[in-house]
């Protein structure tokens, strides 16, 4: 006869969560039936005992026992990734790192969600990542299959801190990294702030340009009267401005406020991007969208038989 014998421990955290671990729990037994094993389900409000009566006759004691330690650690590695990791975060980054209020514990979560779960390539962007989560739960299974071979009780609590340091480690080095992009988005927030204070600031030097997005980073420039403006000279004002660049979307924001335009008309076919967006914030009532118009189309097929040093790349 196999038994192990549940309990959540004392943190509030586990406590909380007791009876959805429960119910997971309660998972194993339907289980253990279709594999025509006569497991026993007992629970209290702090204990949890699940009795393996009988198994196939078919399987000798040790296959059975491995099989055993199979369900028990999926069903767990299951629970924790996909039922508690979230709650784990947030506890995480409020008592480990002292972030309380709830913007910030938003953000970073948002952000731990997305370097735990999301695919770093572009095209699938906002997919979930299975091998990365996979992963997660292949830590937890192999700690919980180890420990069960000759256990016959668990802690939810300490096993937790004491086994699983794995997997707890992966959750802060992604809170630490979520923590430093928060830093830097503030940061850079602060700054896009500042130049907003300043084009509301300063007097236009031109009346009017045209910026044509094409592409995720292809922009090209338009005066008043509809001529292109060159790369050289772009570049050549956006030197009175600042002497370099850190990303290819700061130059296009730079060379703009270079020119400090009254009125300014950004032609996109994509107004969420995030220099777009960003764009907007600066200059504001400056700037107007449009998403189509027979001059963008015009200027798209005059810019694909252009000569390359005409090309505004960002």
């Amino acid at each position: 006869m196999f038994i192990i014998q549940f309990e959540p421990g004392a943190h509030s955290l586990w406590n909380q969560e007791w009876m959805l671990f429960v119910e997971d729990m309660y998972q194993s037994v339907k289980w253990f039936e279709q594999l025509d094993f006569d497991v026993q389900f007992e629970y209290t409000p702090q204990t949890l005992t699940l009795r393996c009566l009988s198994y196939p006759e078919r399987l000798s004691t040790d296959e059975a026992r491995r099989i055993w330690q199979h369900v028990l650690g999926s069903l767990i590695a299951d629970f924790v990734v996909d039922k508690l990791e979230d709650f784990l975060l947030v506890d995480f980054i409020q008592h480990t790192y002292g972030y309380r209020q709830l913007q910030e514990l938003s953000r970073l979560y948002l952000y731990c969600d997305q370097l735990l779960n999301a695919r770093e390539d572009e095209e699938d962007l906002g997919w979930l990542d299975e091998d990365q989560v996979m992963e997660r739960k292949q830590l937890i299974y192999q700690q919980v299959y180890t420990y069960l071979s000759d256990a016959e009780a668990l802690n939810l609590q300490g096993f937790f801190q004491f086994r699983l340091k794995a997997y707890c480690q992966k959750l802060l080095e992604a809170i630490e990294c979520a923590i430093d992009e928060y830093v830097l988005d503030q940061e850079y927030d602060r700054f896009l702030q500042l130049l907003r204070l300043f084009v509301r600031s300063q007097m236009p030097k031109c009346a009017l340009l045209h910026v044509v997005h094409i592409g995720q980073h292809l922009f090209h420039v338009f005066d008043q009267n509809s001529h292109p403006v060159s790369q050289e000279k772009l570049i050549e004002r956006l030197s009175e401005w600042t002497g370099s660049f850190t990303s290819q979307d700061e130059l296009i924001i730079s060379a703009l406020i270079s020119y400090l335009p009254r009125r300014i008309i950004l032609h996109t076919p994509c107004p969420d991007q995030p220099v777009i967006r960003t764009l907007q914030h600066i200059f504001s009532d400056r700037l107007t969208l449009c998403t189509g118009c027979e001059q963008c189309d015009q200027w798209k097929r005059e810019i694909q038989i252009q000569s390359p040093e005409l090309d505004y790349h960002v």
